[in-house]
């Protein structure tokens, strides 16, 4: 922490307001809104950083039309709604 700088709560770097919070990222290197590892875990505020995303499983990151969910417990979920 820097000198002068006091911790509130769960932000992740007080001495920049506009990051407040960490968050578990993925690049998208595609640019379809899901990337693939490796994950980054990053401080951030009210927007994603670009070319990352919160959803880490694209099978094929470098085409825009392929997104894969190779996870049971998620195709349960999408499959529910």
């Amino acid at each position: 922490m820097a000198s002068g700088a006091t911790q509130h709560g769960n932000d992740c770097d007080d001495t920049d307001p506009t990051v407040d919070h960490l968050a578990v990222l993925y690049p998208d290197l595609d640019g379809d809104g899901v990337g693939a590892p490796p994950r980054q875990i990053r401080c951030i505020g009210a927007t994603l950083p670009a070319g990352l995303s919160r959803a880490g499983f694209d099978d094929d990151d470098t085409d825009p039309a392929v997104i894969e969910v190779d996870d049971e417990e998620l195709d349960l979920l999408l499959l529910e709604d």
